[in-house]
């Protein structure tokens, strides 16, 4: 997590539930402190008047600490490189599909409450029960907020637009379709296995993407889908698709006749892959069923 990290694992005693509690490291060397206190209040009461995420105190203090719901299944990043085999990333296209809606109606559920996330990656998307959950709030910020919590560059270089390294007055501001540009190199990823230009410099990735570079298709993706996260990663953030739009493709991709992706993977570089065909019912497949898709917030406090 980019600004943010686990300090400690436990359960309450009146649940048993396993929580995680995280501390935010950039806060105290922040100069507008009390901005991105606002900030975070204000996204954490949108967020909890929807039942999505409990949210029940503030403590004032130097440094802000949150305790979140544990997923039992790690993240995204984790998940699929535990399915690489001597080499060969495979994942089920039910999975992959499953995976892509669940982080796009999440990501509407924030976009709806008029809330950028500004940080998706597959490090930021955790697995619980099998559900992907978008988290790491640490540098999201609501539309309307005037705090200047967060540079445009902050985040994974390979996940952010290209529009934040170009030299150009003003600087651009961070908005939705800056979260798009992430969701479809994350709907990249989830085709490959590994993470985008992998092995490459920080230095090295900006440069490419600033060249307007893009990772290398895996072959026999299904190309709706190449061309949906193609669309979303575009250049020009008014090519890209809206979420709505996004969630009907991904629909229409669910009935591909594809049973699995596979990505041979040799020194983290791209090479042959194979996809494998059978019919699907998506009507009888309960794993496109709707769901809240974010971690709970049981505390917000201040670290003591």
């Amino acid at each position: 997590m980019s600004n943010a990290s686990i300090i400690c694992r436990f359960a309450t005693f009146a649940t048993l539930k396993k929580l995680v509690m995280e501390v935010l490291q950039s806060f105290t060397q922040h100069s507008d402190k009390s901005g991105v206190r606002l900030n975070f209040f204000m996204m954490l009461n949108i967020l909890t008047l929807s039942s999505c995420m409990e949210f029940q105190e503030i403590l004032e203090t130097d440094n802000f600490m949150l305790v979140l719901q544990f997923a039992n299944g790690g993240n995204l990043r984790t998940h699929l490189e535990k399915k690489r085999e001597e080499g060969l990333y495979k994942i089920c296209w039910v999975e992959l599909i499953q995976f892509a809606k669940e982080i796009t109606d999440g990501l509407t559920y924030l976009h709806n409450k008029d809330i950028i996330h500004r940080d998706l990656h597959s490090k930021n998307i955790l697995i619980n029960d099998g559900k992907a959950l978008i988290s790491d709030f640490g540098i999201s910020k609501q539309l309307n907020s005037n705090s200047t919590s967060s540079s445009n560059t902050a985040g994974l270089p390979a996940y952010i637009e290209p529009q934040c390294y170009f030299e150009r007055e003003p600087k651009i501001k961070r908005d939705k379709r800056s979260d798009i540009y992430s969701l479809g190199v994350l709907f990249w990823e989830l085709t490959s296995g590994i993470p985008p230009f992998n092995h490459i410099s920080r230095t090295n990735i900006i440069q490419k993407i600033s060249r307007n570079e893009r990772e290398k298709i895996i072959p026999n993706t299904p190309s709706d889908y190449v061309n949906l996260y193609e669309k979303c990663w575009s250049t020009e953030p008014d090519e890209r698709p809206t979420l709505n739009k996004i969630s009907i493709d991904l629909d229409k991709l669910s009935l591909e006749t594809v049973k699995f992706i596979t990505n041979n993977i040799k020194d983290s570089n791209l090479s042959e892959t194979t996809t494998e065909t059978i019919s699907n019912n998506i009507e009888d497949n309960h794993l496109f069923k709707k769901n809240f898709l974010f971690i709970n917030i049981y505390f917000f406090f201040s670290l003591m």
